[in-house]
């Protein structure tokens, strides 16, 4: 079933790019960085523009955090999760 909705997702992003071009193809990157006590966003994933977090327990959960230049970072506090990437 998560792997039907991971798709149906997927599918969902590919047919609608808002008017950008459309990636030729994606990535799926498993989010491996756990969060701890501190803010140090060196630790985490970054995000790009475009990435689609998806949620592949019911449970999960995630963090996104911002730093002093508006960059973006993620990491899992519990659960499995996975950023889709156009490449």
């Amino acid at each position: 079933m998560k792997r039907l909705i991971t798709l149906t997702l997927l599918a969902f992003a590919l047919g609608s790019c808002g008017g950008q071009s459309c990636p030729n193809s994606v990535e799926v990157l498993a989010i491996d960085a756990l969060c701890n006590e501190s803010d140090d966003t060196a630790l985490y994933t970054p995000l790009q523009k475009g990435d689609i977090v998806t949620k592949e327990e019911e449970e999960s959960i995630v963090h996104i955090l911002h730093n002093q230049n508006n960059e973006k970072f993620i990491c899992i506090e519990r659960g499995k999760a996975s950023i889709i990437r156009g490449v």
